[in-house]
């Protein structure tokens, strides 16, 4: 189990093992962080992660998106989320608008063509 913390960026919780109250003072970054451990703890061949980061806030949001590159290696992931920065790696990126899909390519492939990824990430990337 420690290992699994170290590798999400955890480490801080590694001491608190054992401790009664390791959760009492958890922000929402460090419970993501935790969730991401158990996660990958689990070992699943296949992930989906639903906005992971929307409420980390900026303190956590680079320790949260780096567990979350650990848990993807190796492993089919879908991830869904309104930034784009986490998923610019992805091998397939699909755009959804209205609920229907309106554009899927990688993010080098969708950034060459006009299109809402373009608009968003241009957008996002200031």
């Amino acid at each position: 189990m420690a290992a699994v913390l170290v590798a999400v960026g955890a480490e801080w919780a590694v001491g608190s093992l054992e401790s009664a109250d390791a959760g009492a003072s958890l922000d929402e970054g460090r419970v993501q962080q935790l969730a991401i451990a158990r996660a990958l703890l689990a070992d699943p061949a296949v992930v989906i992660l639903d906005e992971a980061t929307a409420d980390v806030g900026l303190h956590h949001r680079d320790a949260v998106e780096d567990a979350i590159r650990v848990l993807r290696r190796d492993r089919t992931s879908v991830l869904i989320a309104h930034r784009l920065e986490p998923v610019s790696t992805a091998e397939q990126i699909v755009v959804f608008a209205d609920g229907r899909a309106v554009q899927r390519g990688t993010h080098d492939e969708l950034l060459a063509e006009e299109g809402l990824y373009r608009s968003f990430w241009l957008a996002q990337a200031g």
